[in-house]
């Protein structure tokens, strides 16, 4: 696992913590349990990371599972790096973050929110996993999330044989 230099800004501190994740990633991950999603449990399991090429940027998939009325719900999750300032279509600066997505059917990349970073002397201090499971936790409590059961598929059912 990489060790974080100190980061100077928000834009070093991303990228450092985008090394991080992928080295985590590379290392074999575990899922993290002992989530909830608007007070339904859920856990986390890391799938790829992809790194960036070209324009496109760091990114991290995962799989988020939901517990509701006795069945498990899948929904796949991406965390795009945004390392640097950027203005979006409607011409507003956005500051260095995560743009959380979820993955439909047809493996498109459907926007939830795009949280700004800041540096923090605490989150500095985090090894990957603990980053990466504060970050999942900040974006599974936002109202926003709700957005991702439109692309739930069934995993198991505990009243299946």
């Amino acid at each position: 696992m990489t060790v974080s230099a100190s980061p100077v800004n928000a834009s070093d501190f991303l990228n450092q913590k985008a090394a991080d994740i992928k080295s985590w990633y590379e290392s074999g991950t575990q899922p993290i349990e002992g989530l909830n999603v608007r007070k339904m449990p859920a856990r986390v399991e890391p799938l790829d990371f992809i790194p960036k090429q070209g324009k496109t940027k760091n990114k991290a998939r995962f799989k988020l599972i939901v517990s509701k009325n006795f069945k498990l719900w899948s929904m796949d999750i991406e965390i795009s790096f945004f390392c640097q300032p950027w203005l979006s279509n409607d011409g507003i600066a956005n500051p260095p973050g995560l743009l959380f997505s979820v993955i439909d059917d047809e493996e498109n990349a459907r926007a939830i929110e795009y949280l700004p970073t800041v540096f923090d002397y605490e989150e500095e201090s985090m090894d990957a996993s603990e980053w990466f499971s504060f970050w999942i936790q900040k974006i599974l409590k936002r109202p926003s999330i709700k957005i991702v059961f439109a692309y739930k598929q069934l995993l198991s059912s505990e009243l299946d044989d």
